[in-house]
C-alpha cells in the first residue's frame, strides 16, 4: 500500500484515494473487459470468484456485452 502511495503522489493523485488493492482491481477490470476467463484471473490473483466480483469495477459494461451477446445489438 505504502509503495503505491508513494507512485500515486509522485504524479500528483491523492495518495488517499489508491492503495495495495488499486493495481488488483485494475487488473480485474481490465481483465473482465479482454473477456480474460475467471479462473485465469483467479490463477494471476489468487482470489475467490466473489473477490474478483468485488474488484471488478466494470460490472455493467460485462452485463451489457453478455446482453449484447445473447440478443444482439
Amino acid at each position: 500500500s505504502d509503495i503505491v502511495k508513494a507512485g500515486v503522489s509522485s504524479i500528483g493523485l491523492d495518495p488517499k484515494k489508491y492503495g495495495g488493492h488499486s493495481p488488483r482491481a485494475g487488473f480485474v477490470t481490465q481483465s473482465a473487459k479482454d473477456k480474460t476467463e475467471i479462473l485465469s484471473i483467479q490463477a494471476v490473483t489468487g482470489q475467490t470468484f466473489q473477490t474478483i466480483a468485488r474488484y471488478q469495477r466494470s460490472a455493467g459494461t460485462v452485463a451489457r456485452d453478455a446482453v449484447k451477446k445473447a440478443f444482439g445489438e
